[in-house]
């Protein structure tokens, strides 16, 4: 979205995600550590207060405990809650493949420091608004 948005072509070569297509390379193992190094550069260069909305979804229970064991330390960055938002691969193969994804979520984190200056009650107003993590039992990856 944000591509479009300044009109940039995307470089999928640089996105942080587990394929199954071969040619791109993106397997667990790297997401795994990309994401770690993203979460820690994150969370040294957000300021006081600052907040990090990410696009995420996966179908395995593995992926949402990364989540909660990714994060350095309460401390430097907190999880706030998150909200689902619609999902179509605008393909009628992916929206209706058993066990396909139907939601990414919105998940908000925030660093310490001055919380007055950006307050995030208006985010319990969003629908199915929610302070947990959702709990996957699903194990494919």
């Amino acid at each position: 979205m944000w591509n479009s948005l300044i009109d940039k072509q995307p470089d999928f070569s640089h996105e942080i995600v587990v394929s199954n297509a071969r040619i791109r390379l993106k397997d667990k193992k790297l997401y795994l550590h990309e994401m770690t190094e993203f979460m820690h550069t994150a969370t040294r260069i957000l300021k006081p207060s600052g907040i990090l909305a990410l696009f995420f979804n996966a179908r395995d229970a593995a992926s949402w405990k990364f989540l909660k064991e990714v994060i350095p330390s309460s401390d430097k960055l907190q999880f706030r809650g998150l909200f689902p938002m619609n999902y179509s691969a605008n393909s009628v193969v992916q929206d209706n493949r058993k066990g396909g994804l139907k939601n990414d979520f919105v998940l908000i984190y925030q660093k310490p420091g001055n919380e007055d200056k950006i307050k995030l009650e208006f985010l319990e107003n969003l629908p199915n608004w929610s302070k947990e993590i959702p709990n996957i039992n699903s194990k494919s990856s």
